[in-house]
Formats: C-alpha cells, structure tokens, sequence
C-alpha cells in the first residue's frame, strides 16, 4: 500500500530542521531561504509552533530560536539512553541468572516502550522486541509502570478502560486498583498470561534519585518455564536486580 506524506508536516519539519548549531537563531528570511517555502506559508508554521513552545520569537533581534519543547523532548531522549545504558550490566546479571527474555521499558506519555531486550537462547521465544509501544495496561511491565502514575495519570488511563489481550486479561477497575495498591507494597508484579497466551510476564519498578520511577526491567517467558518454586524464585530475582538497579540511580 503506498501512502503519501502529510505535506503540511513535511513543511513544519523543514522550518526545524533550518536550525542548526551554527545557525541557533535564524529570521524569517533566512528561513524561507533554507526551507523554500513561501513567507505566507513559513510565517503560518512559525506562529503554530509559537504557540505550541517549539519556536520562540525574540522581538528585540526578530529572530526565531527553538522553544522549551524541544528541550523537554531532548530530555526524554537522553534520559531514555542513559537508562538503557546505565542498566546493561544489571539486565546481562539478570539473563544469565534466569535464563529469560529480559526487557527494559520506560514509560512515553500514555504508552509503554521497550527499550532494551535480551532474548532467551533456546526454545519458545517472546514476541517482544525493542521499540513497539503499548498500552500502559499491557502485562507485567504496564502494571508495574501504572502503579507509579500520578493519580490523574492513572484515573485518564483507568477511565478508557482496558483492552482485552487475552482471555485472562482483568479489566475491572476496581481489580486493578487492587493490583497496584499491591505492587505498590511489594514492588514487583507477575502476569500469568494476561497479555499473552502461554507467556508470563515479572517486572520491577526501578526508581531514581528522588523516588521518581524511571523504568521497568524483569523477564517474559513460557508459562511452562516455571513451577511454584521456580517461579517465586525469579521474581526475587528480578525484584533484587531492581532495587540493585535502583541504589545504583540513587547515588
């Protein structure tokens, strides 16, 4: 299927990419000589952006500069990166004790993304891989990373209410505030193939220097892996890799 690009996003793009290091502040003029946009046209995605916090507009000089928004997203992207980085040696310790797929996630807006992904060597595999995003309700590490919303947070996600992935899948509001209200105390939750047949799901919350949760890490794998001794076994585990993840943010 060929699908055409949005032209007026095409355009808006442009307008940002025309800001460099070497050119931080730019007039109109000069960016309609970098975009080839017509005035009428730049001027329209420049006041859009405006008000949106992507540019600011300094009257003393007429200049336009990138806003406060695309800081706060530069934010998020160095901060995702130093996440995954920082947790690699703690997620391989993770692997090579339980013998799963092991996942880092981190939490977009109102979605969940995998950042980091290990997969076990053998045998059924997960079908998780880094990237895709998901609803903040999805298995393990969704619990895990909603538990720790703020309560508007949580009450806009909680009121869309809950997808149904698999034929165990809770959509009860009510179950689910008991779900949290529990990893809350116990830091760590199992999802016995809630999101996906055959899977179980453990994850963590990892926490920073003021509390604040930064990222999920723990292991999905086949349901079949696990007996009662085996299963509590690894979300010990995966709860110790991530308070030993979390001291680490900590100091």
């Amino acid at each position: 299927m060929h699908i055409e690009p949005i032209r007026v996003l095409e355009r808006t793009i442009d307008v940002l990419q025309a800001f460099s290091i070497h050119a931080p502040q730019l007039t109109i003029d000069e960016i309609v000589t970098l975009t080839k946009l017509p005035k009428a046209t730049a001027y329209r995605i420049l006041y859009t952006l405006e008000l949106k916090h992507w540019i600011r507009f300094d009257k003393d000089s007429r200049k336009y500069q990138l806003g406060f928004a695309v800081m706060e997203l530069n934010n998020i992207v160095e901060a995702t990166l130093n996440v995954r980085e920082e947790a690699q040696p703690h997620l391989l310790r993770l692997y090579e004790e339980t013998g799963q797929t092991v996942l880092l996630s981190v939490r977009e807006e109102e979605t969940l993304v995998y950042v980091y992904r290990r997969e076990r060597p053998e045998g059924l595999k997960v079908s998780v891989f880094e990237g895709p995003r998901r609803p903040l309700c999805f298995g393990a590490f969704g619990y895990v990373t909603m538990a720790y919303l703020s309560p508007a947070d949580l009450e806009s996600v909680i009121s869309r209410g809950f997808p149904k992935f698999t034929e165990r899948t809770v959509t009860e509001p009510e179950t689910v505030n008991s779900r949290l209200d529990k990893i809350r105390l116990e830091q760590v939750y199992v999802d016995h193939e809630e999101a996906i047949l055959g899977v179980t799901g453990i994850a963590a919350p990892v926490f920073g220097k003021r509390q604040q949760m930064l990222a999920a890490i723990g292991v999905n794998g086949p349901s079949i892996s696990w007996d009662r001794e085996s299963l509590a076994r690894t979300v010990n585990t995966v709860r110790e890799a991530a308070r030993a993840l979390s001291a680490h943010f900590s100091t």
